[in-house]
């Protein structure tokens, strides 16, 4: 994987509940990420309240960066980014955070409810 690579982390699926990528190996080193959630189908009232970066401890999976106080009902993509160097702006949905993407990571998208919601997520290693 070369920097600025696009990585599939949740394919295109309707969801009723909590979901979590793969693990990632960030093997180039990449210091950021952009995070694009796409959501392109809803029923009924569902709602995604975060989209978590974690990491993993022992057998456990750890919340190191999390964009919270999300609602996300309706369709549309939403873009998030984590860098040491990240800068506000109009494109991103919620304010970026600054720091250090590590070495091995997830991304999970938290539902608080069980209505389906269609939604991809894909994210581009940033050097």
């Amino acid at each position: 994987m070369s920097m600025c690579d696009e990585v599939v982390l949740l394919p295109s699926a309707a969801r009723t509940a909590t979901a979590n990528s793969a693990r990632i190996d960030n093997v180039t080193g990449a210091t950021g990420i952009a995070i694009y959630l796409d959501v392109t189908a809803v029923a009924a009232t569902p709602n995604l309240s975060a989209v978590t970066v974690q990491v993993p401890v022992g057998d456990a999976w750890h919340p190191i960066y999390t964009f919270g106080s999300l609602t996300i009902a309706t369709t549309g993509v939403r873009a998030f980014c984590i860098h040491p160097g990240a800068a506000s702006a109009a494109s991103w949905t919620a304010a970026p955070l600054q720091g250090p993407l590590p070495r091995s990571f997830r991304v999970s998208v938290t539902h608080d409810d069980v209505d389906a919601i269609t939604y991809s997520l894909r994210a581009e290693m940033l050097p």
